[in-house]
């Protein structure tokens, strides 16, 4: 579903994208400037013209940031399948030891562990305690794996990112900040599909 809504002189148009599971709603600004609006299915249309509008100053500049950046709109590389699979089983075997060295350091167990194919998450932890990790983190540095199965593993005791969570994160890696700099950086020339 397309809507659109009047904001600071200009008409932003967003597609809705709904789900049975989410419970909040988000927004993402593509590089190209498309707006796609993520959302629960008992949020309804004016609630979602107002978020967008409540966020209005942030999407038109993270439009105008990739106005000036076109390079960032540039297509993803296709891989084939049978690459796409070693890469899932890379990033399986490289999983084993980190996992259970923070889980036994944190005093938590995952309850499931999965290679996901997401488009913009490294990874990610539900409320249960499932671990959902991307396929292409075997094409990272080490160290910022590494910070990445610690960022999940520390949501089985902290689901959000309060000081609480960033306090256990900096206890096992301190350097943290260095790796979700890294990330921030570098994402775009591993976001390959």
């Amino acid at each position: 579903m397309t809507r659109s809504v009047r904001c600071s002189g200009q008409e932003l148009v967003f597609d809705v994208r709904r789900s049975r599971r989410r419970r909040t709603v988000a927004l993402r600004v593509e590089p190209t400037g498309a707006l796609t609006v993520y959302a629960p299915y008992f949020i309804w249309g004016p609630s979602l013209d107002r978020f967008v509008s409540r966020h209005s100053v942030w999407i038109l500049n993270k439009q105008a940031y990739f106005q000036k950046h076109p390079e960032l709109a540039a297509p993803q590389l296709k891989i084939p399948s049978s690459l796409k699979n070693w890469y899932r089983q890379r990033t399986l075997q490289l999983l084993t030891e980190p996992l259970r060295r923070y889980a036994r350091l944190l005093g938590v167990e995952p309850r499931s562990v999965k290679i996901a194919d997401a488009k913009s998450r490294w990874g990610s932890c539900s409320a249960r305690g499932d671990l959902r990790f991307c396929w292409r983190l075997a094409a990272l540095p080490v160290a910022v794996f590494e910070y990445i199965v610690l960022h999940e593993l520390a949501h089985i005791q902290a689901h959000n990112h309060s000081k609480t969570f960033w306090g256990i994160v900096e206890r096992f890696c301190p350097d943290y900040r260095i790796h979700r700099r890294w990330l921030r950086q570098n994402s775009r020339q591993i976001s390959w599909s």
